[in-house]
């Protein structure tokens, strides 16, 4: 693979939810180099929203900024990062959609047909976890989809109602190892269209093959990442017998 200049990568999310979120800097490094990204450090870094009001976000670690706990996202705003990093500013918007519920959440069971006899896997039964929500008809959204096991992020997917406006949208999840016992909490992000652009593009969201080039970032100046505003709801369940 070709050699590439260091390039400014930004991630950043702000939600309707109370607490601190955070925007972290590093810098790209080559493909045959040891993934260890340097942290950017002594960044200025400032989220408005448009209704006027504006935070500056302080570096708690080296490349990791967050926001005031009092500077909580609102449904229906649009917020405007701004990092000025090493003399050059980068800019990306994000607005926050309106929130929408997960309607239901249970545990299911599959029967895993896979390998077939002579010892192998097929026919045992795996569990589950069935996420339903009821999509707002005449309007286009994206969420994605993010699952807990026990308190600890598993993993996270993206939806699109493009082909189910209004309708009611049923995700089934396969989490390894799950228990009778086991927390499982699902969280539903509202997200916007390039923030879901960019999880589509990006490969990240439990898409099986890489993505050919670099993933569509709604940051200027070329930095790579993302900016993220984003509505959540959220529910939980048990594991039973």
């Amino acid at each position: 693979l070709n050699t590439s200049s260091s390039q400014i990568v930004i991630v950043g999310k702000i939600s309707d939810q109370m607490g601190v979120d955070t925007v972290s800097i590093t810098k790209s490094v080559n493909f045959s180099d040891p993934n260890v990204f340097p942290h950017v450090s002594h960044a200025k870094v400032y989220i408005t929203d448009n209704a006027g009001n504006t935070d500056t976000l302080s570096e708690l670690v080296a490349g990791s900024y967050i926001t005031n706990p009092r500077f909580k996202g609102v449904p229906g705003r649009t917020y405007t990062l701004t990092c000025i990093v090493e003399g050059i500013t980068f800019v990306a918007k994000s607005t926050i959609p309106q929130p929408v519920a997960i309607d239901s959440i249970y545990i299911g069971t599959n029967v895993n047909t896979g390998f077939g006899g002579g010892g192998g896997r097929g026919g045992n039964k795996e569990k589950t976890v069935n996420v339903v929500l009821n999509d707002p008809a005449g309007i286009l959204n994206f969420y994605r989809l993010v699952d807990y096991q026990n308190g600890v992020e598993d993993k996270a997917s993206i939806i699109s109602d493009h082909l189910l406006d209004g309708q009611s949208i049923a995700r089934s999840i396969n989490i390894k190892n799950i228990a009778i016992g086991d927390s499982i909490t699902i969280e539903l992000e509202a997200i916007d269209n390039a923030v879901y652009e960019y999880y589509r593009t990006s490969g990240r969201s439990n898409f099986e093959s890489a993505m050919p080039a670099n993933p569509v970032s709604n940051l200027s100046n070329s930095a790579l990442g993302y900016f993220s505003a984003y509505s959540v709801s959220r529910k939980s369940i048990v594991v039973k017998p």
